[in-house]
């Protein structure tokens, strides 16, 4: 199943993110572990920056300001990718999570799978594809701000007209082109039940789940109306879900196809 247990740092790009993302990226980081290094690069004497200088201590990120010395130049990125390494180095955490949709870290985040460290990456869904395939798991902060936003309006809505409107503006939000659709998750994990199945056509919950974000690092169900994968799943009325005996090696719960009836 989904590790839940990570040490993770945090390290965001201020000049390539905005500080209206920060409460859905703590909120999402938090169902993968503990966040014990939170970090922000960027010119925070500049008046671009002023927002995130709000927020800074209230989040308990730390600031590491890099001066703009030579226009042109990153420095920001160069102190990045320096204190991740030393992070890298230190061996205190197994995750580290990315913040920036710029695709210049792409080789970073190479560097860090090969020893061994689960990375996420969150940024907007404008980022390079081939970046978004690179990580573990890529937080789209753009589409769950959007759909975060819709939900509370929906919420304040008494007429059934309105509630259509924002039903509609949700599926809107999902339709776009770097959002995966729903009928390539289905057909991805159709293949992957096909691939993983025994005698009767049962695969492991945890081995589909583990394939499926192998294929689509940027999914997640808050993006289709579900607080989890196995909640997605049942709702599709595509698959059947069982519990295995406890007294089995492996008591992962189990999936396969429903059978389409004549």
């Amino acid at each position: 199943m989904e590790n839940t247990n990570y040490n993770i740092a945090v390290v965001i790009d201020a000049d390539n993110i905005s500080s209206k993302y920060l409460d859905i990226l703590i909120s999402e980081l938090k169902s993968y572990g503990k966040i014990s290094y939170k970090r922000i690069y960027g010119d925070f004497t500049t008046p671009e920056k002023q927002s995130w200088k709000l927020i800074i201590n209230e989040y308990g990120l730390i600031p590491m300001q890099q001066f703009a010395c030579i226009t042109g130049k990153n420095t920001t990125d160069f102190a990045l990718v320096i204190d991740v390494m030393d992070i890298l180095y230190s061996k205190n955490v197994d995750c580290i999570c990315i913040v920036s949709s710029d695709s210049d870290f792409n080789r970073l985040v190479t560097r860090l799978k090969e020893n061994n460290i689960f990375v996420i990456g969150a940024g907007e869904s404008k980022a390079n594809k081939s970046f978004i395939k690179n990580y573990d798991r890529f937080i789209m902060l753009d589409k769950l701000f959007d759909i975060d936003n819709i939900e509370k309006k929906e919420e304040k809505l008494e007429e059934k007209a309105e509630e259509k409107n924002i039903n509609d503006k949700i599926k809107d939000v999902k339709k776009e082109e770097n959002i995966p659709q729903l009928k390539q998750i289905y057909k991805t994990v159709d293949k992957i039940i096909n691939e993983e199945d025994d005698d009767e056509g049962w695969a492991y919950l945890a081995t589909v789940i583990q394939k499926l974000y192998k294929e689509f690092p940027e999914f997640t169900p808050k993006l289709y109306n579900s607080n989890n994968i196995r909640e997605m799943f049942k709702k599709s009325g595509r698959y059947d879900i069982k519990q295995t005996s406890k007294k089995q090696t492996n008591d992962s719960p189990m999936i396969r196809k429903k059978e389409t009836k004549k």
